[in-house]
């Protein structure tokens, strides 16, 4: 009898195993996990934040410091940089200006089928607090590292 439930508990754990490698490297799952961290996002109705955001990347070199930004009702009202409080063209950083944008283009960083994408959430906003991204293992200056630090809800 023991000899049949543990084959059946490791028979439970493989299939555990291989849905979590599903949706830890496949695409379809890494987008589920992104529209879940987004639904979580929206179900906190979070209408008024500020954040600092980094993207480690070649294409962002000179902004490694982070900016700061600050957003009411999905508009961006601030934009600086962090190290000297000055006013960051809002262009630069478009698709990373609210969560609701910073959700879509980690979607389409999905569809790209990078080679590699690791994402870690805050679970109580589902907030992307740090994504690492390869798309080419082969490639250099194609990796991007984004953070998400000092988030604050705000009155």
């Amino acid at each position: 009898m023991s000899f049949l439930r543990n084959k059946r508990l490791l028979f439970a754990l493989c299939v555990l195993l291989i849905v979590a490698t599903f949706l830890l490297f496949s695409a379809p799952g890494r987008l589920a996990i992104v529209r879940w961290n987004e639904a979580v996002w929206d179900y906190r109705a979070i209408r008024h934040y500020r954040y600092t955001f980094k993207n480690e990347s070649f294409a962002f070199a000179h902004y490694l410091d982070g900016v700061v930004i600050e957003v009411h009702d999905n508009q961006t009202i601030s934009l600086i940089r962090k190290s000297n409080n000055h006013p960051i063209d809002p262009a630069i950083f478009r698709e990373y200006d609210t969560m609701p944008k910073y959700f879509q283009r980690l979607a389409a960083i999905i569809g790209r089928h990078p080679t590699k994408y690791i994402a870690l959430y805050d679970l109580q906003t589902g907030v992307p607090r740090y994504v690492t991204i390869d798309f080419s293992a082969s490639t250099t200056d194609d990796e991007y590292i984004l953070t998400v630090t000092d988030f604050e809800v705000l009155p």
